[in-house]
């Protein structure tokens, strides 16, 4: 997931006006330096991004901030029925979205909109 968001960010200079870009849990993906980077970019791009967040997937919160990570895009956090949701404020760390949980479930990442889009490792 990581790797499409960068790439995007290549072929948003490519093809500018035709790239988008939407993720599913997506982890982060860089410090802040290449976060302000690229949403730079994809704002000079016209573009948005979007990192769609469920309840308590564990992904979007690694690697960890106090690492130096920071998220890019607009956060749009689905609650645990994954049909309320919220468009976050687009800073990429809104504390009152995904960041606001403090559990984990795994199946939360598992399991957008009711279809089982991972792995069990079974």
């Amino acid at each position: 997931v990581s790797t499409q968001s960068t790439g995007s960010l290549d072929l948003s200079q490519m093809f500018p006006q035709r790239v988008s870009l939407t993720t599913f849990g997506q982890p982060r993906t860089g410090n802040t330096a290449f976060a302000s980077w690229a949403n730079k970019r994809l704002e000079a791009s016209a573009l948005q991004a979007y990192r769609v967040t469920h309840w308590q997937d564990p992904v979007p919160h690694v690697p960890p901030r106090s690492a130096g990570y920071e998220h890019v895009g607009t956060e749009v956090f689905y609650d645990s029925s994954m049909i309320h949701y919220t468009v976050c404020n687009g800073s990429g760390e809104d504390p009152s979205c995904a960041d606001s949980k403090i559990g984990y479930s795994l199946n939360d990442h598992i399991y957008y909109y009711g279809i089982h889009v991972g792995t069990d490792c079974d």
